[in-house]
Formats: C-alpha cells, structure tokens, sequence
C-alpha cells in the first residue's frame, strides 16, 4: 500500500501528534508491507489558491510554480491519504489548510445526475483512496495498539 502523510505541525518531527501517526503507520507496517512517504507541509513552498479556476478550465493544471504541483502528482498515486495535524481552534493549522485549498485542481465543477441528487463528477477516480483525519480518527480506527505501542516505546513521550 503507498501511504502519502502530511505532517501539518510546525514542530515537524517534534510533533505529539507526529507520534501518534507513527505509532499507526508501525502498525499498518506490522500488518503488510508499507510504502510511506511523508511531507511536512510547513517545509513546503506553497502559494495561497488565487481563486482564479484557471485550473477548471485547462486539465486540472494551476498557474502557480511550486511545490503544490509535485504534490498534486503524489496524491492520485496513493492508496492512503493520512492528514498528521494538531488542532488550533478547533481546526487545521493555516498551513496545511492552504495545501487543502490547493487541492482544487484535482475536483471539477461538472455535476451529474446520480440517484435522483446531483455530485461533482471528479477529473479522477479517487474511489480507491482512503482518507484518515487527525488523532481522534486515528484512535478510532487503531484502537489499543497505538497505546500499548506509545507506551512500550517512550513512556515519556509526552514529557519532552
């Protein structure tokens, strides 16, 4: 499985809740063998979406040269998306809240009639790609092996 995180914390790989998404990803490693790649966003030179939609109409492209192009290529290779972030008034940190506005080229603005109700219909087929959202869903969907596994590793972790 090729798994895409994006590390959202300032403290990069300081981060607690970096530790907990490693603990995660040591337990996806346990069950099948795992290709990770990780990007901390605040590392990143990504630029504020312009609003423009000059993405819609030339193929999913934006106009703007920067990092943001190499990740939007990352994106549909991966069969895992995991969004690493701490919570800062109850939402994402600014940064990684900018690399999900720049995801815009990979949606559409088509809508198609399905069940009676009507979708954007995507530039591609996402269908495969799973997401998982910070430490609560994390928790969630691991359970008491990213505790024992905290603990047995650092029990200090949360101390430093």
């Amino acid at each position: 499985m090729n798994i895409l995180v994006f590390n959202g914390s300032p403290k990069k790989q300081r981060s607690d809740t970096l530790h907990l998404s490693r603990a995660f990803l040591d337990g996806m490693r346990e069950a099948a063998p795992q290709e990770i790649h990780a990007i901390d966003v605040i590392d990143r030179h990504i630029e504020f979406c312009r609003g423009c939609f000059a993405c819609k109409y030339n193929g999913g492209h934006c106009v703007l040269d920067d990092d943001m192009r190499e990740i939007l290529g990352q994106i549909p290779d991966s069969d895992l998306l995991l969004f690493s972030y701490p919570l800062y008034c109850y939402g994402m940190p600014a940064m990684l809240k900018n690399l999900v506005d720049r995801m815009l080229p990979l949606s559409s603005m088509a809508m198609e009639d399905v069940n009676g109700r009507y979708v954007h219909v995507g530039q591609r087929d996402f269908s495969r790609l799973r997401y998982l959202r910070h430490h609560r869903t994390i928790r969630r969907r691991v359970g008491r092996y990213l505790f024992r596994h905290l603990r047995r590793e650092n029990s200090s972790i949360y101390l430093q």
